[in-house]
């Protein structure tokens, strides 16, 4: 039992140590490193079956607009696309498909204004 104690004071001086080298506490860093962990998991679900925007599913907020993605399998992935302006909209539509026509509308004119 003395090793299992002395193994995680360890871990938890490690996490404390990289965590004030970085001027975050603990628990910023944990979650830091959870979220990077949800984001590996993502990327490795996209490479193996791919991914799609859900046109649908947008976020319209002051200065960008949101989409969020899944793969071709219908397993949502934990990332988003952005849009800041019409340029990048239209370059998504490239890169994934076109998007019906009127949320194209609505999307290009809430970036334009």
């Amino acid at each position: 039992m003395r090793y299992a104690s002395k193994r995680y004071k360890a871990k938890v001086s490690e996490l404390h140590t990289k965590a004030r080298s970085n001027d975050m506490s603990i628990e910023l860093w944990l979650e830091l490193k959870i979220r990077c962990s949800e984001l590996k998991e993502s990327r490795r679900l996209r490479d193996k079956e791919g991914q799609i925007i859900i046109w649908e599913q947008l976020s319209i907020d002051d200065n960008m607009v949101t989409f969020p993605m899944q793969t071709l399998k219908g397993t949502p992935l934990d990332v988003l696309s952005v849009s800041f302006n019409a340029e990048s909209f239209i370059r998504l539509q490239q890169s994934y498909g076109e998007c019906p026509k009127e949320i194209a509308v609505k999307v290009i004119g809430s970036l334009e204004n």
